[in-house]
């Protein structure tokens, strides 16, 4: 996962998807939260565009929607095999990284009170 990640920030987007695409199915293995899963499969999907795998990037984004058909990222997904979308999918994953280190946060500072500790009771 590491290489392909590596490879991606090295604008190797062919080698960055044949890495990424042996741990897509696995990923999940590692830790983590399912918003940092699909971090992985949306670097997966931008390199597929970047290194113009059309054929495989369409059967990402069909996978992506299928599980969540409303989605906005999916529809700027689709958008993208097409035509340019008004918002870069780069952009689209920093919005989603940072999304997951807001909830991380606010999960570090909901901390139970000593007195209501036995209550379950929690403070902010």
């Amino acid at each position: 996962m590491c290489e392909g990640l590596l490879a991606f920030a090295r604008n190797e987007y062919a080698a960055c998807v044949e890495w990424l695409k042996r741990v897509r199915h696995i990923a999940h293995r590692c830790g983590g939260s399912l918003a940092q899963c699909d971090v992985i499969h949306l670097t997966l999907t931008e390199a597929a565009l970047r290194a113009r795998q059309a054929r495989f990037a369409c059967a990402l984004v069909a996978e992506r929607t299928a599980r969540k058909p409303a989605s906005r990222l999916n529809r700027l997904l689709k958008q993208r095999l097409g035509t340019q979308p008004p918002i870069g999918i780069a952009y689209c994953a920093s919005e989603k990284i940072r999304q997951v280190l807001r909830v991380q946060d606010q999960k570090a500072r909901v901390r139970p009170t000593p007195q209501h500790a036995k209550a379950g009771g929690y403070t902010r």
